[in-house]
């Protein structure tokens, strides 16, 4: 099926809407999602069909044709994406007490046997005493979000001088 029967003609598009609306908010929009769907409305206002966009963007005719009947059915306040929520905690308050007492005691005293946390590690202590599974990244998430952050060691360059060497070289410098 041709994409210019399933929205209709371009004439059609936004009606009542003159293509200097859209115009103006490309040239203010900073955001690049909205400024690309601004830009398929303005060469669709300017009589260009589907296939034309399609090309001219070098965006396939689906995703032209998804953004038209977003902005048709929506207005121009279509052009931004609505905020979602994330999904919900998996542990509750209480959990969440204890998993921040826990991570200010330090992985030692809760006889982890290391002495710092990992993303792994807190992973590893949620699911042992919780019960609840968290992948990694989601555990920096959570940590991100109850204020912690985890911090990784830098590692040391095998090439490095070592202090002698720096020392050395110091005095021969001067």
């Amino acid at each position: 099926m041709h994409p210019d029967f399933i929205l209709g003609v371009a004439e059609e598009f936004l009606l009542g809407v003159s293509v200097k609306g859209p115009r103006k908010l490309f040239k203010k929009e900073k955001n690049p999602k909205a400024k690309n769907r601004l830009h398929v409305c303005i060469l669709r206002k300017n009589g260009k069909t589907i296939e034309e966009i399609s090309t001219l963007l070098e965006i396939p005719w689906t995703t032209v044709h998804s953004r038209l009947k977003r902005i048709q059915d929506g207005g121009l306040d279509a052009l931004y994406d609505v905020k979602r929520k994330g999904a919900s905690c998996k542990l509750n308050k209480i959990q969440i007490e204890k998993l921040m007492r826990d991570l200010d005691r330090g992985p030692k005293k809760c006889g982890l046997g290391v002495t710092m946390w990992t993303s792994p590690l807190v992973s590893q202590h949620i699911r042992n005493t919780s019960g609840v599974q968290y992948d990694d990244s989601s555990v920096y998430l959570l940590l991100k979000r109850l204020g912690y952050r985890i911090v990784t060691p830098r590692l040391k360059n095998y090439q490095s001088a070592t202090p002698e060497e720096i020392e050395a070289f110091k005095e021969k410098s001067s």
